[in-house]
This record gives C-alpha cells, structure tokens and sequence, in this order.
C-alpha cells in the first residue's frame, strides 16, 4: 500500500503520542511544518541578516515549493519594503518555528511567514503572506516524523510485531464485536465515526484510522470461514 507522504497536525499526534512530544520535536528536534500555496501572492522577502534586504529577488524553486518573481520595472531602486515588487508561491513551503509550534499547539496562525531560499537550497529568509493558515491545512512529511520518532524512541526487543495469524484473529473479533453492536461494516467510515464517538474522552484515535482498520475486518473473517 502506497502511504501518504504527508500527514495533518492531528494524524502526527495520534503518530507520537500526544500534542506535547509534537512540540518538542519542532522545537528542539527540528521537525518541519508545511503549508501548501497555490499561486499565493507574496509582497516580499526579506532576509534573515536583520537588515530588511532582499537579495533574492528571482523565481526559483526548492523541494516542492516555487515561486516567481515579479519586479516593480517602475520604481527598480526602492527599498524592498518601498517597492510594489512581489513573488507568487506555489507547493509545499516550510513554515517558521514560530507559527510551526502555533499550528501544532491547535491555533490558527495569521499572514503566515514562510521560509525562503537561495538558488543553492540553502535558507535565505521568509516570505511575507497575507493568508491564515489553520490546523487543518499545516502538513508533516510522515517520513520526516519518522525519522525523528524512530530517533527518539528505539525499537523494544521485547515487543514483536502481530503475526498475520494473530491480527486477523483480532480482526475477527472487531467484526464480531460490531456486528453485535449493530455497526454496518460495509460502509467502514461511517462505521469509524462511530465508533470513534464511543471511546472515551481521554482517548485519542482518529475515525480515519479507525476506517482504515476496519477495512480489514470482512476479508479477516472470510479467510476463517470453514
């Protein structure tokens, strides 16, 4: 099965545990947040040096993201805070650290900056966008989440994984489970939510997952039928 290669704020979550070691790998690990533009107008960028400069001033592109350069041909010597120069944005773009832990602590963060580079790919500054960008439109790159994860939290030589024998014995008893509670597996996530509204407050697991497990169910007890 091909999987996504990028994840929502709450997806990561459910992924490290919980809200507060997401954080921590953005903050002190440096877990990156994206957000997707499509044609997002710019009014400038402006360098990390301190000193307002834009020596970028070109189209370019990096990763997933580009962007292209548009010059005031009428005022061409101005300050790039003076001059009605600007970029449009398209893809992928890296966020700041700032509006990063904003978005993974569940707020919205308005004119969102996000990160610029030189033509080498190395950072340069940040652009300047008038657009909110909220929970549900910041991404994490699953296998950067992975990585970092998989860092910080090495394998167990005590826990094994299920054996194919062993899930699909815990898939039958789901499709037993529900079917006595009356939950119509056929449409899985209508089922997931809700089954998802049965858990307890205190336990996080998406519908999303849900549906993907259940899934699973009807072929699981078809290959235990006699």
């Amino acid at each position: 099965m091909i999987e996504r290669t990028f994840l929502t704020i709450e997806e990561a979550i459910e992924r490290v545990g919980n809200r507060h070691m997401l954080c921590e790998l953005i903050e002190f690990h440096g877990l990156r947040v994206y957000a997707r533009f499509q044609s997002q107008r710019s009014e400038n960028q402006v360098d990390d040096n301190g000193f307002m400069e834009d020596s970028l001033m070109a189209s370019g592109s990096h990763g997933l993201a580009k962007w292209s350069f548009h010059p005031d041909r009428k005022k061409p010597h101005l300050e790039p805070w003076e001059s009605d120069s600007f970029y449009y944005l398209t893809g992928w773009f890296r966020l700041l650290l700032a509006p990063s832990l904003a978005l993974a602590e569940g707020h919205t963060v308005h004119e969102c900056p996000a990160r610029s580079y030189n033509s080498d790919g190395t950072p340069l500054g940040q652009f300047f966008v008038k657009k909110d960008i909220g929970t549900d439109e910041a991404r994490i790159m699953r296998p950067e989440l992975e990585e970092f994860h998989k860092a910080g939290n090495p394998p167990n030589e005590d826990e094994k994984p299920l054996s194919t024998r062993e899930r699909a014995s815990l898939l039958c008893i789901i499709g037993a489970l529900t079917g006595h509670a009356g939950i119509d597996l056929t449409q899985p996530h209508k089922a997931a939510a809700v089954i998802a509204n049965m858990l307890p407050g205190d336990v996080k697991l998406s519908a999303r997952t849900i549906g993907e497990h259940l899934k699973a169910v009807s072929e699981a007890m078809d290959s235990r039928k006699s």
